[in-house]
């Protein structure tokens, strides 16, 4: 039964990364539902592959495929979890002991890459293991959603240019932290496979990174433990809700996040054989996760006749910033990969400017992007950060609030942290880095996990379009003019 499974499970991952390029994939889906008709609890497979059927009907509509593709991942990510039992590993040889030895042996693949001599070239691994997800269904059923690329008519009227918004709060979770924690993730379900023992599982985040790993630790059957979570004392109160809900152990714990990171790295290390700590961002799986996103981008960006973009997305500990520089090799395909922070926090864009992680001092600050509330810019993802990012910019606290009133006036609900893009391009921080007028842009909305009063203090100030007298006048002018016809 598990082969058989899996077995189906590469033809759904097959289909998967082949829609929007072959005309044929309704005969695939047909020939996939025969082979499984005889297996034994398989309906809601059945049903979800008559569903995938019904939106690969529709002619020429990227919203069916997008639905179609995230119902494949589903249905490839649940076959791979049933499939794939302690004892029964389907993957080669070779790549189990990658496996091995990229846990074993971190400390080593970590070294420059300079250092060719070292078996492990770090960013070749990273950016190989992304390809590879893209083809093996244990490593690339991630249990995360392809999430929509669409038009920004609005953002565009504003700038004058083509922009585009990925929309992260699509995920699960409402936030792109799905990602991180699944790629480590399914790591750690090969290597329990391979040695048939299991790790109880602990994090440490503002929210959003402690859902991701919850999450993750469910869909990979990791959670035969409660996830012990470390949350500082001031987190949202929604993210702290929808952890416990769940089901994992909350804790809060200290003012600021690094409290929290300092006592979950000591609870690893009185047992490392029995406890994996699951960082927020600053691990090399979980910045390789983070660029799956990147990944999504190139193909939805080319299958729109575009080779040479910009993508802005926000900065906090550096995992996302640097996973998408690695997979869209930032500078070197022409695309550009901006970073924004908030000026409260603005310890990364310090970090970026000077060369060299900045640590400041530690210091308790309020801000609405409290997923970019971060003292440290992680160690893992800093030097590809360098390598290709182009710029980092600040954007002023009441213009952040300015972007999350912004959005809801135009129906849609987002966080701070995803809100930090927008309001660099509209009100004119992106403008000021002098891109080439035709260069479209891509902004990540990473999430939309906001508290009430967070949001109703945002649309109370700046909302009923006052957000508009916070923009260039040329942006104002243009948007006016396309709001009124």
């Amino acid at each position: 039964m598990p082969g058989e499974l899996f077995t189906v499970s590469t033809q759904i991952g097959q289909i998967f990364h082949a829609l929007g390029g072959s005309p044929n994939l309704s005969e695939a889906v047909h020939q996939v539902m025969l082979q499984i008709a005889p297996l034994k609890n398989t309906s809601p497979i059945k049903a979800d592959l008559e569903r995938v059927e019904r939106n690969l009907a529709v002619p020429n509509d990227p919203e069916a495929v997008s639905r179609a593709r995230n119902i494949l991942s589903g249905i490839e990510g649940g076959l791979v979890g049933q499939a794939c039992k302690p004892g029964e590993v389907s993957l080669p040889q070779e790549v189990q002991e990658r496996i091995l030895s990229l846990i074993q042996n971190e400390g080593e693949i970590a070294k420059e890459d300079s250092q060719r001599s070292l078996r492990w070239n770090r960013e070749a691994y990273v950016r190989n293991f992304l390809r590879e997800a893209g083809e093996n269904p244990v490593i690339g059923g991630r249990y995360v959603e392809w999430s929509p690329l669409k038009e920004a008519p609005v953002f565009s009227a504003a700038t004058g240019r083509k922009v585009y918004t990925k929309n992260e709060r699509f995920q699960s979770i409402r936030c792109f932290k799905n990602r991180g924690a699944g790629f480590l993730l399914s790591h750690e379900k090969i290597r329990s496979m391979i040695t048939g023992k299991s790790r109880e599982l602990g994090g440490n985040s503002h929210g959003n990174a402690a859902q991701g790993a919850v999450r993750q630790a469910k869909n990979w059957r990791l959670d035969w433990k409660p996830v012990l979570l470390n949350l500082p004392i001031k987190v949202a109160a929604m993210k702290h809700q929808s952890c416990v809900e769940m089901g994992a152990l909350v804790k809060l714990f200290g003012k600021i996040f690094e409290d929290g990171e300092a006592n979950m790295k000591r609870w690893q290390r009185e047992d490392p054989e029995g406890r994996l700590f699951v960082p927020a961002y600053d691990h090399l799986l979980v910045v390789a996760g983070q660029g799956s996103l990147g990944e999504e981008i190139l193909e939805d960006m080319a299958s729109r006749g575009h080779d040479k973009f910009a993508v802005v997305a926000p900065f906090g500990g550096g995992g996302l910033l640097a996973g998408l520089g690695i997979a869209l090799e930032g500078e070197k395909r022409s695309i550009r990969v901006i970073g924004v922070n908030t000026s409260k926090v603005p310890f990364g864009h310090d970090s970026f400017k000077a060369g060299q992680i900045i640590r400041p001092e530690r210091q308790d600050i309020e801000t609405v992007c409290e997923g970019t509330l971060l003292l440290d810019t992680g160690s893992a993802g800093f030097p590809y950060i360098r390598r290709h990012v182009s710029d980092v910019v600040l954007v002023p606290e009441e213009l952040v609030q300015a972007g999350i009133a912004m959005y809801h006036d135009f129906g849609e609900i987002i966080e701070g942290s995803g809100a930090l893009p927008a309001a660099a391009l509209v009100f004119g921080f992106i403008q000021a880095l002098d891109l080439p007028p035709d260069l479209p842009i891509v902004l990540v909305e990473s999430g939309g996990n906001i508290d009430d009063d967070v949001l109703e203090e945002s649309v109370h100030s700046n909302g009923g379009g006052r957000w508009m007298e916070m923009m260039p006048p040329e942006n104002r002018e243009r948007l006016a003019k396309f709001l009124s016809n």
